[in-house]
């Protein structure tokens, strides 16, 4: 991959975790009323580990986004041997817009459907997507391995923000 592509790469991907952590904290905004209900004392509440995290995935998101426009400016001194984003390039960006989009679906799912189920369901996607590594068929084994860590991973976030943390989830 030239320098120009991996450049483009980076700011779209920081673009995108920029927009995931802006989404993140606009909706974590519009709850502070409902978490302050939840708020004992000198105790930061339970806003304050997602906001932390936001914050540190916009931060990721500044630094990719920086990073890739510096790549950029720096291969563009260089003589170009090709186009910098062929069509057949965009389908890379494809994972990134599945995964913004399946996040909405996500939320919305949530609150239809509980924390568990869904959670199960989305890292079952996406371990089985991104596992695949451009394969054709995804297998009964790694079928099973990828369901095998979707429980497991819902499992666990399960147990910490409900049984350790006591954060009431959907």
């Amino acid at each position: 991959m030239t320098a120009a592509r991996q450049g483009v790469t980076d700011v779209v991907s920081g673009l995108t975790l920029l927009a995931v952590a802006g989404v993140g904290l606009r909706a974590l905004a519009g709850t502070t009323r409902a978490l302050a209900g939840f708020d004992f004392g000198t105790d930061p509440g339970p806003a304050l580990m997602p906001r932390l995290l936001l914050w540190a995935l916009g931060a990721g998101g500044v630094w990719l986004t920086a990073f890739g426009a510096w790549r950029l400016a720096r291969s563009r001194r260089q003589p170009r041997a090709g186009p910098v984003a062929r069509p057949s390039d965009l389908a890379k960006y494809a994972i990134p817009a599945a995964f913004a989009l399946s996040l909405a679906v996500y939320v919305w799912g949530l609150f239809a459907a509980g924390f568990v189920a869904v959670t199960v369901v989305f890292c079952f996607f996406w371990i089985a997507a991104l596992s695949r590594q451009g394969e054709g068929r995804l297998g009964w084994r790694r079928a099973l391995t990828s369901a095998g860590a979707a429980v497991a991973i819902a499992a666990a976030v399960y147990y910490v923000f409900k049984g350790f943390v006591r954060v009431p989830l959907p």
